[in-house]
Parts: C-alpha cells; structure tokens; sequence
C-alpha cells in the first residue's frame, strides 16, 4: 500500500485506545465532529474536520481555521451520519485505501456503533483497521489476508455482508476452507489460533475480524 493511500480516522466515540500513531505516515487525517477530541489531547491537527460540528467547541474550531484545516460543516437536521458523510468524502478522493479509525465505539451509544458497522459494508475494497480500547477489528474484502495475533488467541470472525465466501485459511484451531458464512449464522464465532500468523482467503463477501487486543 502506497503511503500516500493511508488514511487516519477519528470519531466521537470511546478514544482511550492507547493507540498513539504516528500522524505524519497518514495522507490526510480526518476528525469526524466530536472525533476532533483525539487531535486536541494529542496536541496535534487534522486535515479535515467534517460533519455538524455540534460536538465542537468553538475554540478547537477556531484553533483549527487559524491552522488551516478543511472544514467540511453540515446541517444538523440531515440524512447521514458524520460518519457517512467522512466515508462519502473518502470515496470521492480515493478508489482505494488504506484507512485506521479510532472512536468507532461508544458504551453510551451502541445504536452508533451498530450503524457504524452497516456503514462499513460500504467500504468495499478498502482496507480498514478499526483499534478500540479492547478490540482490534479488519475488515477484510475480497482477497488474501494475513494477520498477526498470538498463539492461543480467542477471534471471532462477523460476516457483515449478505455471505462470505472462504476459500481457505490457515492457522485456526478450526479451519475455514472451501466454507459459506452466512450473515446471522455464529458458525465464525470463537475461533482459536496455532500461530502467530492468520491466514484467510476470501472469494467474495465482507468478513470482519475481531482480535482482542491484549492478544495482538
């Protein structure tokens, strides 16, 4: 992947991830509303801040107009959410890449995170890691995957579109190969890996892959 394809993402959920990226590997880094928290306790400056900006305080917004981020502010009262509205605006600029996303979930607001979720099957092609406090999830799409995890780590794997078509896989104490996932089935549920490597070959379908993340 093409640094300049990597795309930083945070949302207005729970951000006591622990993760400290290195921003400047990022082509753009996006603050989505309330997401902006993230820049401001980490002293640092968005690309883009987008969506209703009703999470914003006026001196974080003034603070970034005086730095020259791109302010994209829509109206309360719409159809989307904000992050829909960041993902449209990614889909615009870029017919692949790499996107990190922190804030996807919040204990408050589980409605956000299931939405959150059904926004994600929009990202086909893309690859996306989303790092929460307890969790490290994939999405993967279509495509030869290789993941790291440690030995002996307990994943579960949601298909989040209709079927998920899996050619093979390796490192699983229960293999998936040649198997039809089917949306709302838990047969991917709780899985145990032999190695510090995954493998999973995907024909078709959107798998989200779910590691805890003192186990990565």
């Amino acid at each position: 992947m093409n640094l300049k394809n990597k795309i930083f993402i945070s949302l207005n959920g729970d951000l006591r991830s622990g993760f400290k990226p290195d921003l400047s590997v990022f082509k753009e880094t996006i603050a989505v509303d309330g997401g902006a928290r993230f820049f401001e306790v980490s002293d640092e400056i968005p690309d883009v801040l987008i969506g209703d900006l009703d999470s914003v305080s006026d001196n974080v917004l003034k603070e970034f107009r005086d730095n020259g981020v791109k302010i994209l502010k829509f109206p309360a009262k719409k159809d989307l959410s904000d992050f829909e509205l960041a993902i449209n605006y990614i889909k615009e600029r870029y017919s692949h890449a790499d996107i990190t996303i922190v804030g996807f979930y919040s204990n408050d607001r589980i409605d956000h995170f299931l939405f959150n979720i059904e926004v994600l099957k929009r990202l086909k092609g893309y690859d996306v890691k989303i790092i929460s406090k307890t969790f490290i999830m994939y999405l993967l799409n279509r495509g030869k995957h290789e993941l790291g995890v440690d030995k002996g780590c307990t994943i579960s794997m949601l298909p989040i579109s209709q079927e998920v078509l899996v050619d093979d896989s390796e490192g699983f104490e229960y293999p998936l190969k040649e198997e039809h996932l089917i949306q709302g089935s838990s047969l991917s549920l709780s899985n145990i890996t032999k190695t510090s490597r995954i493998l999973l070959k995907i024909r078709e379908g959107q798998l989200l892959v779910l590691i805890p993340k003192e186990k990565i």
